[in-house]
């Protein structure tokens, strides 16, 4: 009976942690299209200053200023 309210458990987590990514990843989506003042080169020059995490640094921003 325990092991069925761990695994409850986990899956309720699992769904509200990949409802919190979709969550982020619009609220991301919505601030670059609404709110973003940069010219597209701009903001390619400012991903490529990252490398490899740019786009991911980049989501992540967006996300926190819908915050």
């Amino acid at each position: 009976m325990q092991n069925w309210l761990t695994d409850r458990r986990r899956l309720v987590l699992l769904l509200l942690g990949g409802v919190a990514v979709i969550a982020i990843l619009v609220g991301a989506y919505l601030a670059y299209e609404r709110w973003f003042p940069w010219e597209q080169a701009e903001i390619e020059e400012w991903i490529d200053g990252f490398g490899v995490w740019g786009p991911i640094v980049y989501i992540v921003v967006f996300a926190l200023s819908m915050l």
